[in-house]
């Protein structure tokens, strides 16, 4: 309720969408609502909305399915479906001009632009992602390299807040000592109005589409990542094909498209956010309720507690590794043989494999053992080498 940035988003949410939830409510609340929460309206809303018939079980991992679908059916499958309330969209009226909003709190100083979009679903919405690692994406979008890397500006950087019904596209600047907001404002608008009139270079978006592609691959060797794309697309009410199809309409997206899209909806229909330094006359405090001690009994235990204490742990079982079976085996030199591991499962797993050689003569002065490694993404390994120092000084000696 103190975050200035909050402050600034909830103003800005507010502004852009007048009548919808996105703008009319917060996540939390208001302090009405926490110092006079209603237990009855809280059991009611879990009643009306946490059932079977709108609830998706996310799962990845090494599973035992036949396993995991017994407990699925022993704690979720007795819960009583019930009809979950429609909810109709509130559709927003256009923004035919600008507005201006303004915050004030201690931290630093900043102004913020907001731009409403269409929701993720959409081709609208992928091109909204496009356009907006364009402006930034951490090394050669326009924002970075005009604003950031010259440093016309403190900070400067843009987001996504990407939803079922609207998007919004935020550009966001801190100001340098002395600088005006008004400049700032002026800086970012003028790096937007760059990609309006197609004026970035024609490689960056296919280097955009390289780079989501190789970060979505890394983060689906991961379960967590795994299980969270599929509650993503259940959120967005889209099956599973049309979620994946997203990917591919992005790496779809051409520059022209992108200059289309952008003098479409990037016009005078913003709002702008000015967070000032000073003390928020609207401050509120959240009243502490009084907190009754709670006995700590420390020789008590749970009956959950007892079951898990009670499990047996597994025994690992040894895995021998084969040169045949494992590695295989491929010539290097003469005097050398390379054994390689296998396929790995996708093609930015990465991979190393050591190996150590020594010269056969044992004169005096004589090279030390070498150990080299090559490590890194199959598709561009890194080798190393290095040499022993405890082995040359011995030799040395």
């Amino acid at each position: 309720m103190d975050s200035d940035f909050r402050k600034q988003y909830e103003a800005l949410n507010a502004a852009l969408y007048p009548t919808h939830p996105y703008g009319t409510q917060t996540t939390i609340g208001t302090i009405e609502h926490l110092q006079n929460p209603s237990i009855t309206e809280i059991k009611k809303y879990f009643g009306q909305y946490y059932v079977p018939n709108n609830v998706a079980l996310c799962l990845s991992g090494d599973l035992d399915y036949d396993a995991t679908i017994r407990l699925i059916d022993k704690y979720f499958g007795t819960l009583p479906t019930k009809p979950v309330p429609a909810f109709n969209a509130p559709v927003e009226k256009p923004l035919s001009a600008p507005l201006v909003r303004e915050v004030v709190g201690p931290q630093a100083e900043n102004v913020m632009l907001g731009f409403r979009l269409p929701g993720k679903a959409t081709r609208d919405g992928v091109r909204l992602r496009m356009l907006d690692k364009i402006l930034t994406n951490g090394q050669a979008g326009l924002i970075d390299l005009d604003l950031n890397q010259q440093q016309k500006v403190l900070q400067a950087t843009s987001f996504t807040d990407l939803n079922t019904d609207y998007s919004t596209h935020v550009i966001y600047g801190n100001p340098r000592q002395g600088q005006k907001l008004d400049e700032v404002k002026s800086l970012l608008l003028a790096e937007l109005a760059k990609v309006k009139a197609g004026n970035f270079p024609d490689w960056l978006i296919p280097a955009i589409i390289n780079n989501d592609k190789l970060e979505r691959t890394k983060s689906y060797e991961s379960n967590e990542a795994r299980a969270s794309a599929m509650y993503e697309a259940f959120i967005q009410r889209v099956d599973w094909k049309d979620y994946l199809q997203q990917q591919e309409t992005f790496a779809s997206i051409t520059k022209e498209e992108i200059v289309k899209f952008a003098n479409d909806n990037y016009g005078e229909n913003y709002v702008t956010v000015y967070k000032r330094t000073g003390t928020d006359p609207n401050k509120v405090k959240v009243v502490k309720p009084a907190i009754t001690p709670v006995p700590a009994n420390r020789d008590a235990a749970s009956t959950y507690y007892k079951q898990i204490t009670a499990m047996q742990a597994r025994r690992w079982s040894r895995c021998l590794l084969t040169i045949r079976r494992t590695f295989s085996r491929r010539p290097s030199s003469p005097a050398c043989r390379c054994f390689i591991p296998g396929t790995p499962k996708t093609a930015c797993s990465t991979c190393t494999t050591s190996w150590m050689w020594a010269p056969t003569t044992t004169r005096a002065g004589a090279w030390p053992p070498i150990t080299c490694s090559t490590s890194g993404p199959v598709s561009t390994r890194r080798r190393s080498c290095s040499r022993s120092s405890t082995n040359w000084a011995a030799r040395l000696a």
